[in-house]
């Protein structure tokens, strides 16, 4: 019998590991209402103790100018406070740092956009009420009203600050030109400034052509991509690179560093600050040829702010097999406490087909996702171990993200969709429906060996009622401070609404009209969710 027992034991404790590996914790139940609650449009960010969701009416006339902003505990997913928020003009997004929330609203007209702010505890009482805090000159075109060049920035490591960026508008052949201030919690102008980036316009634009960010150390990094001029394609041989500058706020002052090394495309890069240095790690191809696979490989350098060059660059070529890295993009860059990086990309190719019909122009749009790599790198930019994830699925629509990655000491768990179970591609091998919403799939691989296995997380007991399932969707999860939040929210048609569709199909036109009417509007719909949070179990 004791024999026994310790061979079940054996047995079920792989499954009591597994199980335990990564904790989900789950917020209380919110009832859905077309008119305050709406829809859950994404989490806003999060501070040391909180994370924030937002929610937005799906009543058309409400659906630009108000929102519901709710805080929970990061540990209990407990609600801990909420927020209406109702604006004269459009909503334009929340940002949060350690000590203040930013709520953010903007009057975008024809020459100019004003930007009006309030700002909030963690725990959502008023700091300072609502005011303009900047206005910004843009194009005098009508297009340009439906286009906001000013972004708003963050960095909770970095400080409290607001960071507002914005292009002028440039004419063809000129100097692209930026313009900046930072604001602090009571609404006050800290700095502000403006700067010349060394990137030339080749058509007169009416919006951004830079990327913004803002580094731990309180600087505003701009990425660009230039198109190489006939010389440099000549001696080269690259046809684009990137620009990055790093922008001094405090003392308007630039430092640019094209990211580009002879005979070498880089497809794909990110850049990250710690402990002072600017890193900055991608992916490269020794030719932009479409079917060359030649040389392919990750590159890390370190970039020197004082003098503005990159230092200790390292390529290393890399062999994956089925990969195609020039369609690699870039999901994730994490650098372990050792002081290794390891890179994150996916196999991501994004296609618009247009076909003339009798009728008109059809348009359709695919996403179609491959292979996940990961690469991990010493310290000194060799290469230490790769791993390639065998997935597939295909989305019809454009620039899906649905790779998320959580971190400790010891592993990586990656998380992401497939359409096929264990990787075998074919039809009878492919996942039901329940299955892509019912279990999470996720890849752990020690940091250390590169070691790795495909393993499930299930949301649902067996005998769970249909009524209170949880159900998991990849491309909805958001990764913030190494933490997977989702949104389990379940909307069905309410039941007399189902009866008089019913009621009403024979009539075809105005059964047809009446649900879709009413299923846009949010009016048709019942039930509601939580939103939960998936942690690393120490």
């Amino acid at each position: 019998m004791t024999k026994r027992l310790l061979l079940i034991l054996c047995f079920l404790m792989p499954m009591l590991t597994q199980a335990q590996e990564l904790a989900i914790d789950w917020s209380p139940y919110v009832n859905y209402d077309r008119m305050s609650t709406g829809n859950m449009t994404k989490f806003a960010g999060a501070n040391d103790k909180y994370v924030y969701s937002l929610f937005s009416p799906t009543y058309k006339k409400l659906d630009k100018n108000e929102r519901t902003l709710v805080v929970y505990d990061k540990n209990t997913m407990r609600q801990v406070g909420k927020l209406h928020i109702q604006s004269s003009v459009d909503f334009k997004n929340v940002r949060i740092t350690k000590n203040v929330v930013y709520v953010l609203s903007i009057d975008n007209q024809k020459g100019k956009e004003i930007l009006y702010a309030q700002s909030y505890t963690p725990t959502l009482e008023v700091i300072s009420a609502k005011r303009k805090i900047y206005q910004v000159a843009t194009s005098n075109s009508i297009a340009s009203r439906h286009v906001t060049s000013a972004q708003t920035i963050v960095n909770k490591d970095a400080n409290d600050n607001l960071y507002i960026v914005a292009e002028k508008p440039a004419a063809k052949n000129e100097n692209v030109q930026i313009e900046y201030c930072t604001i602090d919690s009571k609404l006050n102008q800290v700095n502000s400034g403006q700067i010349t980036l060394p990137v030339i316009s080749l058509r007169n634009t009416a919006y951004n052509l830079s990327n913004f960010s803002i580094s731990d150390d309180g600087n505003i990094l701009c990425k660009n991509t230039i198109k190489a001029d006939r010389e440099t394609r000549k001696e080269e041989k690259i046809f684009s690179y990137a620009i990055l500058s790093v922008i001094d706020p405090a003392k308007q002052t630039i430092k640019s560093l094209p990211i580009k090394a002879s005979g070498k495309h880089i497809n794909d890069f990110e850049y990250f600050s710690n402990s002072g240095k600017l890193y900055v790690a991608g992916f490269y191809k020794e030719s932009e040829g479409k079917y060359s696979e030649r040389g392919n490989g990750v590159f890390v350098s370190v970039l020197n702010v004082t003098s503005g060059e990159l230092e200790n660059t390292k390529f290393t070529e890399i062999k994956a097999p089925k990969v195609n890295f020039g369609l690699l993009y870039l999901e994730r860059i994490k650098q372990n406490k050792d002081g290794n990086i390891t890179l994150y990309a996916t196999e991501d190719e994004n296609i618009v087909i247009t076909t003339q019909t009798k009728n008109g122009t059809t348009t359709t749009y695919k996403n179609i996702k491959g292979d996940i790599l990961a690469v991990n790198l010493n310290r000194d930019g060799s290469l230490n171990w790769q791993n390639t994830i065998n997935r597939s699925i295909t989305y019809d629509q454009l620039y899906i993200r649905d790779v998320q990655v959580m971190c400790n000491n010891e592993n990586s768990y990656i998380t992401y969709a497939d359409r096929y179970k264990s990787g075998r591609r074919n039809f009878f091998n492919r996942k039901s429906s329940k299955e892509m919403r019912d279990i999470l799939t996720y890849y752990k691989i020690n940091t250390a060996s590169g070691t790795a296995s495909a393993q499930t997380l299930k949301l649902n007991k067996s005998n769970t009622e249909k009524s209170k399932m949880k159900y998991v969707n990849a491309t909805a999860l958001s990764e913030i401070d190494n933490v997977l939040y989702l949104d389990g929210f379940q909307l069905r048609p309410k039941t007399g609404f189902k009866a008089i569709t019913c009621f009403t199909a024979p009539l075809c036109g105005f059964g047809c009209g009446y649900f879709y009417i009413k299923m846009k509007n949010g009016s048709a719909l019942t039930g509601g969710g939580c939103l939960g949070s998936i942690k690393i179990d120490k």
